[in-house]
């Protein structure tokens, strides 16, 4: 090229000119023939390519010099390159990202425009191209601070979230540091343990929260712990006693974790007051066991109404039988009169079985339903009783329970209320049975501490899922709503 001095085609300039616009051109350029070959080069594209001289360049072919594998060390085949296109099509070709390969093998980030040229033999090409190493460090930071903030962002977004879900919890959460003390509460043990957050945290949680006679052990469990990291309490459900800010004292359970926060050990603590869990236990242990009181009180009654009535009316048949056979001979009017008291004795055994039989389970609750037994029971009362009730028949659990739930609330109203009227109601909601007993009488009816009149109302209305309401002011009477859930099988129509 350098013997020919003619105008290039297109451009109008000759060689010379073009060699001296390129030179000083700073950024790194090159030019190639339409077969690829390298025929000028400036020292800007020398240097960022590795070389000594420009002389190393040209005279090379420009993609198997530079361009011939990719990023990840694999084959780029020629016909796939850029610049193949440029030299083929006349087409200019811009590209921003692309790696090219120096002398010494290595691979640098390269951008650059390929520009075509007209040559009498096709389509040459003016590549100036551009080191981008540093800006990609740059966009990699850039890239990088954008993942750092957004992950900051999600990361407090997830810390807000969970500081929410604490905040709303209704169980208490307190979490403590290694050294013991609180480091947050939320509202529901603000309220539980009657401190402000303010007033909590940074304190020892053994001094604030931790009964006196725990404070020890605690200590002692949470140095252990740190020391060894052998795990007693961590993880588990235990029911202890914590302490509210009054000092007074009352039951938990408590489940602790073990999170590391910023690289810190902190534990969480779930805390639920179970004081009513507690009371609710103790209650239905005491009504189980006055079911078993009321059993053995019934199994004695029966026995003592056995023994007393029917037991003893056969016993005095019996007798009377004997005594009549031995006076038949001899004295035949009295024989007739043993017979005739034997008789007697027998019908009143009789009607005394009918009687108990009654009071276990009355016939007529079996044959009639609730509206007929009930019916039958009020009639037989001092005082006169309303009935309002459906011709619904339910289950015999149900019915049995219900019968002498009214019984017992009608026994109680002819003891103790001195009252003029009563009224029995039920009534059928949805899927549930409204039983209510009331009375005009002095009222002031509460269940008594070992006493077995309400509460083993309310025992007989909980063995069947129920609750119990008593309405009872002074001198307004007494009222007794039960509700007794009914399913399909315990709901029977007519």
């Amino acid at each position: 090229m350098a013997a020919d001095r003619q105008p290039v085609e297109r451009t109008g300039q000759t060689v010379d000119e073009i060699d001296a616009i390129l030179a000083s051109i700073g950024q790194p350029v090159y030019v190639a023939t339409s077969e690829g070959v390298i025929i000028y080069a400036n020292r800007a594209a020398a240097e960022v390519l590795g070389f000594q001289d420009v002389a190393e360049m040209v005279g090379q072919n420009g993609h198997w010099l530079v361009h011939y594998k990719r990023a990840d060390g694999s084959h780029f085949p020629i016909e796939d390159c850029p610049l193949t296109r440029c030299r083929e099509r006349g087409e200019t070709v811009r590209v921003d990202n692309d790696w090219w390969v120096r002398k010494d093998g290595s691979m640098v980030p390269i951008a650059y425009t390929a520009t075509p040229i007209g040559t009498p033999s096709g389509f040459g090409t003016a590549i100036a191209f551009s080191d981008i190493t540093e800006r990609l460090a740059v966009e990699q930071t850039v890239r990088e601070r954008e993942v750092d903030r957004a992950r900051t962002a999600a990361l407090e977004a997830s810390e807000a979230r969970h500081r929410a879900m604490l905040e709303a919890a209704l169980d208490c959460v307190i979490m403590m540091d290694a050294a013991g003390n609180v480091t947050f509460v939320n509202p529901a043990a603000e309220r539980t343990f009657g401190y402000a957050a303010s007033e909590i945290v940074g304190r020892s949680l053994a001094d604030a929260i931790v009964p006196p006679g725990l404070r020890d052990a605690h200590r002692e469990g949470l140095a252990r712990y740190l020391a060894t990291e052998e795990a007693r309490v961590l993880d588990r459900r235990i029911e202890m006693t914590a302490m509210r800010a009054d000092g007074s004292e009352f039951p938990v359970e408590l489940t602790v974790t073990r999170v590391n926060l910023a690289g810190e050990i902190t534990f969480t603590g779930y805390i639920r007051d179970i004081t009513e869990r507690q009371r609710a236990q103790e209650e239905l242990i005491a009504a189980r066991r006055r079911v078993i009181e009321a059993a053995d009180a019934a199994r004695r009654q029966v026995t003592r109404d056995l023994h007393d009535g029917a037991q003893q009316r056969l016993v005095n048949t019996v007798i009377n039988l004997k005594l009549a056979r031995q006076a038949t001979a001899s004295d035949p009017d009295r024989a007739a009169r043993l017979f005739d008291a034997a008789a007697d004795e027998a019908e009143r055994g009789i009607v005394s079985l009918r009687e108990l039989a009654a009071g276990i389970h009355p016939a007529i609750l079996t044959d009639g339903g609730l509206a007929e037994a009930l019916s039958a029971l009020t009639a037989g009362l001092p005082f006169p009783v309303e009935l309002d009730i459906q011709g619904v028949r339910f289950g015999p659990a149900i019915e049995a329970s219900v019968y002498f739930f009214c019984s017992e609330a009608l026994t109680n109203v002819a003891k103790h209320a001195h009252a003029d009227l009563a009224r029995v109601q039920l009534d059928v909601n949805r899927d549930r049975l409204m039983v209510e007993v009331s009375d005009d009488g002095v009222g002031g009816a509460a269940p008594m501490p070992g006493g077995t009149g309400l509460l083993g109302l309310g025992d007989r209305v909980a063995a069947l899922n129920g609750t119990l309401e008593i309405f009872s002011e002074r001198s307004s009477g007494t009222t007794l709503k039960a509700e007794i859930p009914l399913t399909e099988v315990s709901l029977l129509e007519d």
